[in-house]
C-alpha cells in the first residue's frame, strides 16, 4: 500500500535532528522492505503532497507516519475529510495535545497517573500573588474549551520548575529550575518578555531521572536512567547521579499507555522521577521522541502499528 511519511523539522528537534531522522528512516526503510510504497516529505511540500495524493484517481495513500509538529500542517490533518479518517501515527489531535503542558497534565490527573503538584499562573503577578488558574480540558480541534477545577496550590517550596506551557521546548530557556525568589521573578520576567502569558510552576522531585519509550498495543516498552551526554539542553544534571531505587516498571508502562491514550499518541515517550521509596511521577511526555537507545525495536514496533 502507499504510505506517506513526513519528516520532523529540525525546528523541533534541537540539538536531535540526527537522531529524529535516524528513526523515520528506519520505519521508512523498514515499510519498504515489506513492499509498501512510502512518499516521504517535510514540512515545507507536505500540504502540496498530501493534496495532491488525496486526489488521486487510483491508489490513493492508505496510511499516514508522521513526525511534524507543524502548526499548519496539524491543523490540515485535522480538519481534511480524507486524511482525517486516514490511519495516522501519530494523529495530528495527539500532537497537538503534547504541545500543551497543561493539557498533558489534565490527562495525568484524569488518569490517575501520578504528577509533581503543578499550577499555572500569568506571568505579569508578583510571585507573592501567586494564585491556581484553571487548567484547559484538551477537546477536538475548533470545539470551546471547558475548564476543569483548578489544581490545589502549593507553598512552592524552592528549588522548583518554571515551563514554557503552549508550545513544545526548542531552547533551554522554555525549561527553567529555579532556587529562590529572585531567580523566579527574573525568570517569569524573561517568560513575559517573549511574548508568553502564562507558565506552569512544577514542584522538583528528588530521585532517580528516568527516561521512558513506548508504542501502545505493542510488546514494546524501554527505558533507562538518564544520561547528560544524550540531552537536548542538560536538564538532566538537577537529579544528580542515579541512585537505582527499586521500582514497578509494569507499573509505568500501564501508566504511560493510559495517558498516551488518553492522548491519542501511541508511540511516545517521556521522563519520569522515581523516588526513594520506588513511587513515581510522569514529568514530561512526548509524541514520537528519538528513540536513540533502542530505535532498531521502536521502528519495529512503529511499522506494525502504522500497517496494522
Amino acid at each position: 500500500m502507499k504510505i506517506i511519511g513526513i519528516i520532523r523539522d529540525a525546528l523541533f528537534s534541537p540539538n536531535m535532528q540526527d537522531a529524529d531522522t535516524a528513526i523515520f528512516e528506519a520505519v521508512a526503510t523498514r515499510l519498504e522492505a515489506f513492499g509498501h510504497e512510502v512518499l516521504r516529505t517535510d514540512d515545507r511540500h507536505a500540504i502540496s503532497l498530501l493534496t495532491r495524493e488525496k486526489q488521486a484517481v487510483s491508489n490513493q495513500p492508505s496510511a499516514l507516519f508522521s513526525m511534524s509538529r507543524n502548526t499548519d500542517i496539524l491543523t490540515f490533518l485535522c480538519t481534511d475529510t480524507f486524511y482525517s479518517q486516514l490511519r495516522c501515527v501519530n494523529p495530528a489531535i495527539g500532537v497537538q495535545l503534547c504541545s500543551v503542558r497543561s493539557s498533558v497534565n489534565a490527562a495525568l490527573e484524569r488518569c490517575g497517573v501520578p504528577m509533581p503538584e503543578t499550577i499555572s499562573m500569568p506571568t505579569d503577578l508578583p510571585l507573592e500573588s501567586l494564585e491556581p488558574l484553571e487548567l484547559l480540558e484538551p477537546l477536538k480541534p475548533l470545539e470551546p474549551l471547558k475548564p476543569l477545577e483548578p489544581l490545589k496550590p502549593f507553598n512552592l517550596p524552592f528549588p522548583f520548575w518554571i515551563k514554557r506551557d503552549k508550545g513544545y521546548s526548542q531552547v533551554r530557556e522554555d525549561v527553567v529550575l529555579v532556587h529562590n525568589s529572585q531567580e523566579a521573578e527574573t525568570v517569569l520576567r524573561q517568560f513575559r518578555d517573549r511574548g508568553e502569558e502564562t507558565v506552569l510552576c512544577s514542584e522538583h522531585v528528588e530521585g532517580d531521572l528516568v527516561k521512558f519509550y513506548g508504542v501502545a498495543g505493542t510488546v514494546f516498552f524501554d527505558w533507562d536512567y538518564a544520561d547528560p551526554a544524550h540531552s537536548k539542553f542538560g536538564l538532566e544534571e538537577a537529579n544528580g547521579v542515579p541512585r537505582h531505587y527499586d521500582f514497578d516498571v509494569r507499573s509505568l508502562q500501564d501508566g504511560c499507555n493510559r495517558l498516551s491514550e488518553a492522548l491519542s499518541t501511541p508511540v511516545y515517550g517521556g521522563d519520569a522521577i522515581v523516588r526513594p521509596d520506588g513511587s513515581f511521577v510522569i514529568i514530561d511526555f512526548n509524541d514520537w521522541p528519538s528513540f536513540s537507545r533502542c530505535r532498531e525495536a521502536a521502528a519495529d514496533a512503529i511499522v506494525k502499528t502504522i500497517t496494522k
